[in-house]
């Protein structure tokens, strides 16, 4: 996924052109094209401006040709590009909401379109209460009912943007605006839910010492678009979306403002009167109040003060303590880099070691591994393994069936170093359901750890309905650690059900998920949904040296509540 805000903003567009022209039914290779013109952005490690600046340098990136990168240039200096425009009046724009609907594609969205006039949400929503969709021929009453509960997925949706996609434009703003202002005479920092890394934000709060004259006139060179000046910040949109604010702050009361802006209100209840008075630094502030330093994502307005005093936040997982992960895929499955790569990615990345877990073969849109592919698999693990004398752990990220039995027997589960169960699928069951399908997954003493528990996928998949209590009380009983999964597409747990999870007795792993050797470049999502859930570093599976962790996998009836 795009780390940087412009790379978002490339890979953005394009995929929205590629899906206008699919609803229009434009040339198919054309629309592949596009599609992978928007993945290699989407893959890159630097800002595409940047390689940008050299026509025939983008051209060289694998799925960049001549057309693609005319239309990269093109995005870059306007936002966007004409051809989307030219579509408009053809395609309405509209339809692309209609095709972010669970389970709609392009064609559907044009069949809907050019049956019953369909254009965005709005006319569909029409179109379904007038009963035109159930009642014409190619619609029919299963699509209109297919309809009514995307919908209703889409409004529980959240209009606030992911902190995934803020933080870096928020970096991105702080870095432009100071190598613009001066780093060495003003200050610029992200403040608000931002910087407490809240799952998801309104804006982008930024707060700074340099006069708000000064930031408007630079705010058009770092993407801050309609800037207005007020009396204490400068507001604006970020390439004409997510809205950003750049609050107004002074060397001598700089402490107490950005504690102020960061917030929430709840933690500075509990501060109290002593938190408004001018202080230089948050530092010297929270010592005034015979408090050492809260972290921002600490700040939840729970039991932060407590635990800071008792010395507890001292023990939360930080990214040092990050030993290795046990759950990555490679190109046996649905990865993009051999398992020597992934290895070699990792031990660059000063890991000790690495779990190489590909899906299982009921997943078959990820080239899942059947029982044959797994064993050869596993002998390729060993040879690397050997060969690069770095611990590489023999495991797989097994798909939980309907009836909640595993993909593979016990004879192979029980050959493998680490045994991931997932649910891919039938997530929109009833709770009653799922709760068996886990239960089932989770008994025997197979399982070591259940990942990204929740099954959303953000702003595309709901989380399953599961009895939380009901599970972190299970996962405990049986010794099955919970995962937090760091891919930006899924976040999951997050910092609420890490805490709860915790209070419960569970163990936690926190991976990265990767797919690639980038994949590992994402683990501070995970770090800060740990931190913001309180679990200390010693109930993260993956912080432990190899020998124990690979004590914990090989004895599951010992870690298992009796």
């Amino acid at each position: 996924m795009a780390n940087h805000p412009a790379n978002a903003r490339v890979v953005h567009e394009l995929r929205r052109l590629a899906t206008l022209m699919e609803i229009a039914g434009e040339n198919p290779f054309r629309i592949r094209a596009i599609k992978a013109g928007a993945d290699a952005i989407d893959e890159l490690e630097h800002p595409v401006a940047v390689i940008a600046a050299d026509p025939e340098m983008l051209k060289t990136v694998p799925g960049i040709g001549s057309g693609i990168a005319t239309l990269i240039q093109e995005i870059l200096e306007t936002g966007t590009t004409s051809a989307i425009e030219e579509l408009a009046d053809r395609t309405p724009a509209g339809l692309i909401d209609v095709v972010s609907i669970p389970g709609i594609g392009a064609k559907t969205a044009a069949k809907l379109h050019d049956l019953v006039g369909v254009g965005d949400l709005a006319t569909l929503e029409t179109a379904l209460a007038s009963g035109k969709i159930a009642e014409t021929s190619g619609l029919g009453p299963k699509l209109a009912e297919k309809l009514r509960v995307g919908l209703d997925v889409i409004s529980r949706r959240s209009t606030r943007t992911p902190i995934t996609i803020a933080e870096p434009i928020a970096h991105e703003i702080s870095k432009k605006l100071l190598d613009r202002i001066g780093r060495t005479k003003y200050k610029v920092q992200k403040t608000g839910s931002v910087r407490r890394w809240e799952e998801t934000v309104d804006d982008v709060n930024l707060i700074t010492t340099a006069p708000l004259g000064l930031i408007a006139e630079h705010a058009a060179d770092v993407g801050i678009e309609n800037p207005v000046v007020e009396s204490y910040a400068v507001t604006g949109t970020w390439l004409g979306g997510i809205a950003v604010v750049v609050i107004a702050s002074s060397s001598e009361t700089w402490g107490t403002d950005l504690l102020r802006t960061t917030g929430p209100v709840a933690h500075l209840d509990l501060l109290g009167e002593g938190a408004t008075r001018p202080f230089a630094s948050e530092k010297a502030l929270y010592a005034s109040l015979g408090l050492p330093y809260i972290g921002p994502e600490f700040r939840q307005g729970l039991s932060e003060l407590d635990k800071a005093r008792s010395g507890e936040l001292e023990q939360i997982i930080g990214m040092q303590d990050i030993r290795g992960e046990i759950h990555c895929h490679t190109t046996w499955s649905d990865g993009q880099q051999s398992i020597g790569e992934m290895a070699w990615a990792a031990k660059r990345n000063g890991y000790h070691y690495l779990g190489i877990s590909d899906h299982s073969h009921s997943l078959g849109v990820a080239n899942g591994l059947d029982r044959a592919r797994l064993i050869s698999q596993r002998d390729e693990i060993r040879a690397v393994s050997e060969k690069m004398k770095f611990p590489l752990l023999c495991g797989s990220e097994v798909e939980v069936k309907r009836d909640g039995s595993l993909d593979f027997d016990d004879a192979t589960l029980h050959d493998l170093d680490v045994v991931i169960a997932a649910t891919h699928s039938g997530l929109t069951s009833p709770r009653a359901e799922l709760m068996k399908r886990v239960d089932v997954a989770l008994s025997g003493g197979r399982v070591d750890l259940l990942a990204h528990p929740s099954g959303r996928l953000v702003g595309r998949r709901e989380p399953g309905d599961f009895d939380w209590p009901a599970l972190y009380a299970m996962a405990a009983e049986r010794g099955v650690a919970l995962e937090i999964n760091a891919d930006p597409a899924r976040l999951d747990l997050n910092g609420e059900h890490a805490r709860d999870a915790i209070e419960a007795g569970c163990m936690i792993a926190i991976n990265c998920d990767a797919h690639s050797s980038r994949g590992f470049s994402v683990l501070d999502n995970g770090i800060m949904a740990a931190r913001r859930g309180y679990v200390p570093r010693d109930r993260v599976l993956n912080t432990w040296p190899i020998e124990r962790l690979r004590e914990w996998l090989a004895n599951p009836e010992t870690r298992a509540r009796s």
